[in-house]
């Protein structure tokens, strides 16, 4: 691989500051491809440091100073703690009369335990994490996970089920396509908003003019349309990027080509992180970098591939 030029180093770096803007959780998918990357295109190394640098950078002055500055709250910790939390929400359901009292008040001090198993969704961690507790200490949840490790001991087929029924179709090719999100849909996030945000008067809507509404309804229907033909419904399944993804891991070891591994180890990582988040495969939002780059991913690949395994 060679070196890119100065060009390419500003490109590179300024699509980096993107994703992260983007997407929270883009800086750790980043932060863990890029010594991967740097292993597998050694001559890119130094370049690759100064990258990673200039990340840490930039995370530290946006997130530890300029937002502080505009007052903009942070994260909460329990976005990262959709696994674990699922586990004690499906535990909780399913053997209630069977939890400690130990178990209850570890548990009570980090989620509110009266609601998590009735409201549990195999598919989706939003209505157990949204019951975190923000002001427990550091100790209520260093015992917390005492006790879910306890349970875990106790409870594995539950902490199994809790983990494949939120994550299944990023890797069943069955079940459920990915969500439609409708022009109504998204109509009302926007009345809701403007609702929430009242005070500022702000206005987000759709432009309503007789020839925008046509447009828009013909694009609708003609996307419901290609999303159940049978083959285009293929491109609607979450597991075909996943398996994709696992196909060129494969195709690229047995091509020995470190440039189609490179090429795929950021989706690779980002489906990992998409397996700690808290929806399932089918609701989309989440793995949708990947569908936007796949078509270049997946010519990069083969283009490279084909030349390396003409040398062998």
């Amino acid at each position: 691989m060679k070196m890119p030029c100065l060009k390419h180093h500003i490109l590179l770096i300024l699509s980096g500051f993107g994703m992260i803007l983007f997407r929270n959780e883009a800086k750790y998918i980043l932060l863990l491809s890029l010594p991967v990357i740097a292993i597998l295109q050694p001559t890119c190394k130094k370049f690759i440091i100064k990258y990673c640098v200039a990340i840490v950078l930039f995370c530290l002055l946006f997130f530890r100073l300029l937002l502080p500055i505009c007052h903009v709250n942070p994260g909460s910790i329990r976005e990262m703690l959709s696994v674990p939390f699922q586990q004690t929400a499906r535990c909780v359901k399913e053997h209630e009369n069977e939890i400690t009292l130990e178990e209850k008040e570890a548990i009570a001090s980090v989620l509110d335990y009266s609601s998590i198993g009735k409201n549990y969704n195999p598919d989706r961690s939003d209505a157990v994490k949204d019951t975190f507790q923000e002001n427990c200490s550091r100790e209520d949840l260093v015992h917390y996970f005492k006790i879910w490790f306890r349970m875990f001991l106790k409870y594995p087929g539950s902490y199994f089920q809790a983990t494949i029924g939120n994550y299944y179709s990023y890797f069943y090719p069955g079940g459920k396509l990915f969500n439609d999100f409708s022009y109504e849909g998204s109509a009302l996030c926007m009345e809701i908003m403007n609702e929430k945000m009242k005070p500022l008067g702000t206005d987000f809507h759709y432009p309503s003019t007789p020839p925008l509404d046509k447009i828009r309804e013909f694009y609708y229907e003609l996307r419901e349309k290609a999303a159940a033909t049978p083959i285009l419904s293929f491109l609607m399944v979450p597991a075909t990027y996943t398996w994709c993804l696992i196909l060129l891991l494969f195709y690229g070891i047995h091509a020995r080509s470190t440039h189609i591994l490179s090429i795929i180890t950021c989706p690779i990582i980002l489906v990992c992180m998409c397996l700690l988040g808290p929806c399932n495969g089918f609701y989309g939002r989440y793995l949708y970098p990947v569908l936007v780059i796949f078509p270049v991913m997946l010519s990069l690949c083969l283009f490279t591939g084909h030349k390396n395994i003409h040398r062998l």
